[in-house]
């Protein structure tokens, strides 16, 4: 079976009927483009001419779209019509577009389906977690058989880590590819990781995105500072008879959806040297472990994941001021979430403080104005949280900083011009370039946490930043003398 890949481009003509009216099927074409995501066009209008359009809502939405084609059975969930024309007496076209496609199935219900086995697949954890000879060439003599080689290739073994909601398992895979020639035999093998998923209980697709495939997706952001992209989603449901008893079969159905889910595209080739922890690395843990942290740590720091990591698969053109406040609010939501001191002072030592404040005040009305304004006194600000942050993550005797408190402080003076000046004093507000600048330091400060969070010490956190490139240049074009 040909695997449907969410990067390239898929057509399926069919006829389409809305759920409960098979009968009255229009035909139409589907078509899933990787930037525009599912565009369905049929020739007619579902129930004739539309009662809503009567009430004066020129727009359909049907929960579900159900198509067949030649080869296949689709299911098109959440379709939002777009256009419609209408000609006299009747006949006109109508187009949706729909949030996710399953192919391979027509559902029974509205609901988006659940399963409990999937396969997703990320490129980048091909170049992360190398399998060996991948894109290996090798020529062979006439008297060489291709079957020879072929026997003697052993595949890496699975990766399972096991979660408390189910099962990951990393599972090598390879294709052969030769040819006869009267010259020579060329061999080649292309390998790749298959990601499967098992859970425990079945989940419907759009919380196996949000909740199992999306951290995945994030964790390859990190270990290679690229942005990580899905390629394939395929969801394994069990066959049934007849009878409706499983027959002891897995079908697989293809997903297609939205662009936005599956992340930004990687550059084609990948520099290994830009990887933030390699996984030959002394400090790197085993890729089990890799992955239980990452998802106990999701538990935790899930605002400030979705956040930091939303960022970087964000459509290109996010306005800089937009993406770096967005970035301290993870910063902040990440602090928050962390065992570390949310007041300066314990509830007990603020109420003797600010007895001993206002003591010492005998007008009354000047009393009143202080006790107004020690009200919030204990509460921790951006900058203190962002410096708490620092001092977890990084080497707090690093010569030197790392993160400087100067940088720190160009970035508490931005956030607060952004969200507090007026129209008539922008003139104040930074520039975009060094907006830009100030929110990479925001991500690598997070990115930081984020590797003490899957087990590195201060130091090997410490180095791992210095040792980057990103962040050399980083600290190159954006200088402490300049903050």
């Amino acid at each position: 079976m040909v695997k449907h890949l969410l990067t390239e481009s898929h057509r399926f003509i069919g006829r389409w009927h809305v759920l409960g009216h098979e009968h009255e099927a229009l035909p139409g074409e589907l078509t899933y483009d990787p930037e525009m995501g599912l565009r369905l066009e049929v020739v007619g209008l579902f129930g004739g001419f539309p009662g809503s359009m009567r009430e004066g809502d020129p727009y359909e939405r049907h929960p579900v779209i159900l198509g067949s084609t030649s080869k296949h059975q689709i299911t098109l969930f959440n379709c939002a019509q777009v256009n419609q024309q209408i000609n006299i007496p009747g006949v006109g076209s109508t187009t949706f577009r729909a949030v996710f496609a399953v192919v391979g199935t027509q559902a029974d219900g509205a609901d988006l389906p659940t399963v409990d086995e999937m396969v997703v697949r990320i490129p980048l954890l091909d170049a992360w977690h190398p399998v060996s000879g991948l894109g290996m060439q090798m020529t062979q003599t006439p008297e060489m058989r291709l079957e020879e080689y072929a026997t003697s290739y052993t595949p890496p073994s699975t990766i399972e880590a096991d979660l408390p909601w189910g099962q990951i398992r990393i599972v090598p895979a390879a294709n052969f590819h030769h040819s006869n020639s009267t010259v020579d035999r060329t061999a080649s093998i292309t390998e790749w990781l298959d990601v499967s998923i098992v859970l425990t209980a079945e989940e419907s697709i759009d919380v196996i995105l949000n909740e199992r495939i999306s951290p995945l997706v994030d964790l390859a952001t990190l270990l290679t500072s690229y942005p990580a992209q899905i390629t394939y989603l395929g969801l394994q449901a069990q066959v049934v008879g007849l009878d409706d008893e499983p027959i002891g079969m897995r079908e697989t159905m293809d997903v297609l959806f939205q662009p936005s889910f599956a992340g930004t595209p990687a550059p084609a080739k990948v520099d290994e040297g830009r990887f933030l922890l390699p996984p030959n690395a002394d400090d790197c843990p085993k890729t089990e472990e890799l992955l239980t942290r990452w998802f106990a740590c999701r538990d935790r720091l899930k605002r400030s994941m979705d956040m930091l990591f939303g960022m970087e698969r964000s459509p290109r053109g996010t306005y800089t001021e937009v993406r770096f406040l967005t970035l301290c609010h993870a910063a902040e939501a990440m602090h928050r979430d962390q065992p570390l001191p949310q007041e300066r002072w314990s509830k007990q030592e603020y109420k003797v403080l600010q007895a001993s404040a206002l003591g010492a005040v005998a007008d009354e009305e000047a009393k009143a104005f202080l006790k107004e304004q020690l009200k919030y006194a204990k509460d921790l600000t951006l900058r203190d949280r962002l410096r708490a942050l620092r001092d977890m993550a990084l080497e707090a005797d690093a010569d030197p900083p790392v993160i400087s408190d100067a940088v720190l402080a160009r970035i508490v003076k931005a956030r607060n011009n952004l969200t507090h000046s007026s129209t008539k004093d922008l003139a104040r507000i930074e520039d975009s370039p060094d907006l830009y600048y100030l929110a990479q330091y925001v991500v690598w400060l997070m990115r930081a946490c984020f590797l003490i969070e899957l087990g590195l010490t201060r130091e090997q956190v410490t180095a791992r930043v210095r040792a980057s490139d990103q962040f050399r240049w980083l600290q190159k074009s954006f200088t402490v003398d300049d903050a």
